[in-house]
């Protein structure tokens, strides 16, 4: 930081075999993503670093840390040495692309306290930190504290602003489902009583529909809340209490009924629309072509083939009257040797990515053999079934449907 002196590394005391080879350490870049709210928090940091092999040369020196706020805390790590653009750029698509957040600077004293906390988050449950323990520790040796107004402030940058009732009451439910009250309380204000669902476990919201009573400068809804609760789903009705800065003033959780994962599915059904290509290639060839397409995704190794997957740039869906948990997905490509297959929920979303490999300098490897739409998802069904080809993994399901009383399946 500018004005700054260097902060110089101490060797860590706690059971480490392999001190730090840097010598001094000045920060560059920081931010943090604004997703606080959604339950994870990225950061970045770009540090100018010494060595003391080489105390006067100064190089680059990347980190990624990957936070969960509800149950794993610090969960990923990730660096880069040197000036490796390409590298960083693809861990940060990686780890991030996902997350659909702003990127907000953060200082210096407020990385070391993100980091200090999820790492006795972690600490304290007896969890194990990420490897490369020796390149973060050392950073943390000599703890910063930060004031309330200070802490205060953090939470502002990492937190997405509101913008309407919908978007603060499905945090606000999303937070309580992870037990994560810290958060919930800042959307909050008043005196709430937060953990009325005790005997409910960490749940992950995966849709909440949002009805309004009465409208006002403080205004009621009501709200019916699917949890997936690990072993099975529970429907949770709940209401609150908005006022005019999309805060919550008052929450009751009315009611609540177990369903099984079949009658969680029918709630959570909907389009998907695929196109499935012959592909004259494979991944690698795909990846060097189409350097765009995975630059934008996060990709992942499956066994049959690589995942692509898109989401969406912002978190807008979750401004929308219904939250489902999967509508930050563009959509997403599955490449195999001899078969792509582009996905997507929406009409749109397809026909862009279809639009997209038209013009993507494979599209003399591509022949057109399949278009599907679904009336609810199967594309991950298929890409952990095992079956190379996707229109046989279609034949297969439909031997395998009832038929309806006009004798079609």
């Amino acid at each position: 930081m500018q004005g700054k002196k260097p902060h110089k590394f101490d060797v860590y005391r706690g059971g480490l075999n392999v001190p730090p080879k840097m010598s001094t350490m000045r920060l560059e870049k920081a931010y943090a993503t604004d997703t606080r709210l959604m339950g994870v928090v990225g950061v970045f940091a770009r540090w100018k670093v010494t060595y003391y092999s080489a105390p006067e040369k100064e190089e680059d020196f990347t980190q990624f840390f990957y936070f969960e706020t509800e149950e794993y805390g610090f969960e990923e790590y990730a660096s880069v040495c040197g000036d490796d653009p390409d590298t960083v750029q693809k861990i940060e698509s990686n780890l991030f692309g996902g997350l659909g957040g702003k990127q907000v600077p953060i200082t210096e004293p407020e990385l070391l306290f993100m980091l200090k906390t999820f790492v006795d988050f972690n600490l304290s449950r007896k969890m194990p930190l990420p490897d490369k323990r020796d390149e973060f520790m050392h950073l943390i040796s000599n703890p910063v504290e930060l004031s309330t107004p200070e802490k205060a402030e953090l939470m502002r940058k990492i937190c997405t602003p509101i913008e309407n009732n919908y978007q603060a009451i499905h945090y606000f439910l999303m937070r309580l489902a992870g037990k994560d009250f810290h958060a919930a309380a800042y959307l909050v204000k008043g005196d709430v009583l937060l953990n009325q669902m005790e005997t409910v476990p960490i749940s992950t919201m995966v849709m909440n529909t949002i009805d309004i009573e009465n409208a006002g400068t403080e205004s009621t809804y009501m709200a019916e809340t699917l949890l997936d609760c690990g072993e099975d789903y529970l429907i949770v009705v709940n209401e609150l209490k908005v006022n005019k800065d999309h805060r919550i003033i008052d929450y009751r959780a009315l009611s609540s009924l177990r369903i099984s994962p079949q009658e969680a599915s029918m709630k959570l059904r909907k389009s998907e629309y695929v196109t499935g290509y012959n592909f004259h290639g494979d991944i690698e060839i795909f990846e060097k072509n189409c350097p765009d397409l995975v630059r934008q995704a996060v990709a992942s190794e499956q066994e049959a083939g690589n995942l692509y997957l898109r989401f969406c740039k912002n978190n807008d869906h979750v401004k929308k009257r219904i939250f489902r948990l999967n509508d930050d997905v563009e959509g997403l490509y599955f490449v195999s040797k001899g078969q792509l297959i582009a996905a997507a929920y929406t009409l749109t979303s397809i026909m862009q990515l279809e639009h997209e490999l038209k013009t993507s300098s494979i599209a003399t490897r591509l022949i057109p053999t399949s278009k599907y739409e679904f009336k609810e998802p199967l594309i991950y069904e298929y890409i952990s079934s095992g079956i190379e080809d996707f229109n046989e993994f279609v034949d297969l399901i439909r031997q395998d449907q009832p038929e309806g009383p006009d004798g079609k399946k």
